[in-house]
């Protein structure tokens, strides 16, 4: 979608891309966005953008349009770019949300979207949350989600300023630490920046896929606190 051609300035849409992009890109005087890849793939068009009509991730319309553009999107993807993200963007709303209620808001959209699936869970990723190698998985694809909300004020990183999920499919990080130096250099390259950025040290529950004593389940949305993020679900199917 080309969010410039297709939204007006004065649209709630086209003020949401300008300003995540602005936030991802650094631009006009912000600080360098700690994640570097984030930026490498804004840089180079590499995003998609899909904007919902409610704020309300448990309502059937958003579970649908979420569902069919990761159908189009999630077997595409390594045509578009290696640093490839899906932007699912929420509108504005009008009364301050807590970041326990994103939270909420956050797996309700996933638990809808296992729901909505039309394929089986991949044999290969454990369908507990809290394994190691659990992934979350649509249309037979693992993918890594990265949640952004108006709440997050510590850990700057995690904000934007409309309630905003990045979905990647996994390959984008098997393919960035293919190796025990790639990784290394990668997670160098974001840490490096982080400081500067947030007034919160890393989130502990960073850590490479499949380690043990870790899960994906508590990557994908942190707090504003270095507390992990409890999945509600230990299983999506259930």
């Amino acid at each position: 979608m080309q969010v410039e051609e297709r939204y007006a300035e004065d649209t709630w849409e086209r003020q949401a891309y300008d300003s995540i992009t602005d936030i991802v890109m650094g631009n006009k005087g912000l600080e360098k966005f700690p994640c570097v890849f984030a930026t490498y793939g804004a840089r180079h068009k590499e995003h998609r953008w899909l904007f919902l009509p409610s704020a309300d991730t448990s309502e059937p319309r958003n579970i649908r349009l979420v569902a069919a553009a990761l159908r189009t999107y999630l077997p595409s993807a390594r045509s578009i770019g290696p640093n490839t993200s899906l932007l699912l963007v929420h509108p504005p709303e009008k009364t301050d949300r807590s970041v326990a209620s994103y939270q909420a808001s956050f797996w309700s959209l996933l638990r809808g979207l296992r729901t909505a699936d039309l394929k089986p869970w991949p044999t290969d990723i454990p369908q507990e949350t809290k394994s190691p190698k659990w992934a979350f998985c649509f249309d037979g694809q693992p993918a890594f989600l990265a949640a952004m909300t108006p709440a997050h004020a510590a850990r700057a990183s995690r904000h934007a300023p409309n309630f905003t999920i990045a979905v990647q499919p996994k390959w984008v990080f098997d393919e960035l630490f293919a190796t025990p130096e790639k990784r290394r250099s990668a997670v160098d390259k974001v840490r490096k920046l982080m400081p500067a950025y947030d007034s919160i040290e890393p989130s502990p529950d960073l850590s490479a896929y499949g380690q043990e004593g870790t899960t994906e389940s508590h990557q994908y949305y942190l707090l504003d606190e270095n507390e992990t993020a409890e999945c509600p679900y230990e299983d999506m199917d259930r």
